[in-house]
């Protein structure tokens, strides 16, 4: 495993141990976040909040690459997430149940540090799965 695909896997570890100050250690600081974080700045801190906000709603979240490619500085990983919701998420009352969805990210690297981030997960299943309407997590125009 390269440094890069091992920093990838690492930031994943972060994420499910909820150690969001160890995040900073593999960001650099130009960094650039491309996925939509429900309004969160689109920066290596609107990451850090957007977890904050997952992991008050689902303490138990866990997140496992379960492929990892690399071409160059491109790392593109598969990843499956799973938690249980026990706090309130996008305004819906904790309700006990769970979800386990699958994901794409693809980050640009240099040296085990991530520049740039393009994600994409089955938000749709994982409302499905909590019973909540995907309306509530989408942006709304206008």
């Amino acid at each position: 495993m390269s440094v890069n695909t091992d920093a990838v896997n690492q930031v994943y570890d972060v994420f499910s141990k909820g150690n969001l100050d160890e995040f900073d250690a593999f960001v650099a600081d130009d960094f650039i976040e491309h996925e939509d974080l429900m309004g969160m700045p689109m920066n290596r801190d609107g990451v850090k909040q957007f977890f904050v906000i997952l992991r008050s709603a689902f303490p138990d979240l866990s997140m496992r690459a379960t492929h990892l490619v690399e071409e160059g500085d491109l790392v593109a990983a598969r990843f499956e997430a799973h938690g249980t919701q026990t706090g309130e998420f996008a305004g819906v009352a904790p309700s006990g149940r769970s979800f386990t969805v699958s994901g794409f990210d693809l980050v640009r690297m240099t040296d085990g540090r991530m520049h740039e981030h393009w994600g994409s997960f089955d938000a749709i299943a994982m409302c499905q799965q909590l019973g909540i309407d995907p309306a509530q997590l989408m942006p709304h125009p206008g």
